[in-house]
């Protein structure tokens, strides 16, 4: 193996479409248009996944658990696995990675049923309907709600990582919501600030980030209590005492089968409670030439673990007698 290293990754497309390269790790979904050289496309599955986190604390209309659910059931997410992503990934409902399909499946299909009208009209989130209002500047695109006499919009603000994948997402997102009678502001940030003032600080409503697993499946730094400040990544600052309980169980439990048991219940309970927005996990693409064989397609927890079966890769047949 020769590694070769780029300084950006136009330099690394070229190089791989003139044949200096035999393949690279990494490919985003807007790039694909830009491979000209025939090649293979290798997915490895991903154990992590991307949401929008919900930060409670910043907006107190996002405390109602009718808003936070007439989000997630909103939310197309078949529409951005295929324009956001190019299909190259996997719609997800729960924090549990794509061995739990069948869990995330069932959570999909009952939600389906569920209508972000019916539920936020239910919760006393109406359009305006007053002579005049328009001219106060309330907005009758915008559903409205009374508190205390005072009429306050479903309004948010979605902060972004400045990554074109994610911005395309975070713009379906918008758009969807939209029409359901929320007005979302878009906050697009670069990725250095976002990791050391803004996650650090809490500082944002709503979050469109990753969370990586690793393969024990370990839930505690994401959705433990324990860890909703910094250096913790508890990033909607969830709390449930019951949640605490069978996470600090698991760290200790050896049985798969239990394990498998008490994750889809821990699942459960955070997704009753919708803390985040759910959306999908995305495929690691490797390009290759077409040569290259042996790849397996196996599950990594980081880029260079696309390596681990590296001893069964192989370039050359022969045909032998049998």
């Amino acid at each position: 193996f020769t590694f070769k290293f780029f300084r950006d990754r136009e330099g690394l497309i070229q190089a791989f479409n003139r044949g200096v390269i035999d393949g690279f790790g990494g490919l985003e979904p807007e790039e694909l248009a830009e491979i000209k050289r025939h090649n293979q496309e290798i997915k490895f599955k991903s154990t992590g996944y991307y949401a929008v986190f919900l930060n409670q604390s910043r907006n107190e209309i996002l405390r109602e658990k009718a808003v936070r659910k007439s989000l997630e059931v909103s939310s197309p997410k078949q529409k951005i696995l295929a324009e956001a992503l190019a299909d190259k990934g996997e719609i997800r409902a729960s924090p549990l990675p794509y061995s739990f399909n069948n869990f995330n499946t069932s959570i999909l299909k009952s939600e389906i049923q569920s209508k972000a009208s019916d539920i936020l009209e239910e919760a006393g989130w109406f359009f305006p309907k007053e002579d005049g209002e328009t001219e106060n500047g309330i907005q009758t695109n915008v559903r409205y709600k009374t508190f205390d006499k005072e009429k306050r919009p479903l309004t948010f603000t979605l902060t972004v990582p400045e990554i074109p994948f994610l911005t395309k997402v975070a713009e379906i997102l918008k758009e969807a919501w939209e029409k359901e009678g929320f007005k979302i502001q878009l906050v697009s940030v670069p990725l250095d600030l976002l990791n050391q003032e803004i996650i650090k600080n809490r500082d944002y409503e709503m979050l469109l980030y990753g969370n990586e697993l690793n393969k024990d499946w370990d839930l505690f730094y994401f959705w433990h209590s324990s860890q909703k400040f910094d250096p913790g990544i508890n990033l909607a600052l969830y709390q449930n005492a019951k949640v605490d309980s069978l996470i600090e169980n698991l760290q200790e439990e050896s049985d798969q089968e239990k394990r498998k048991g008490d994750l889809r219940e821990v699942a459960t309970l955070i997704k009753e409670d919708y803390p985040a927005i759910f959306l999908f996990s995305q495929d690691y693409i490797y390009i290759s030439q077409n040569e290259l064989k042996g790849v397996l397609s196996n599950a990594i927890e980081e880029p260079a673990d696309r390596f681990l079966g590296v001893k069964d890769w192989y370039l050359k047949t022969v045909r032998v007698l049998k």
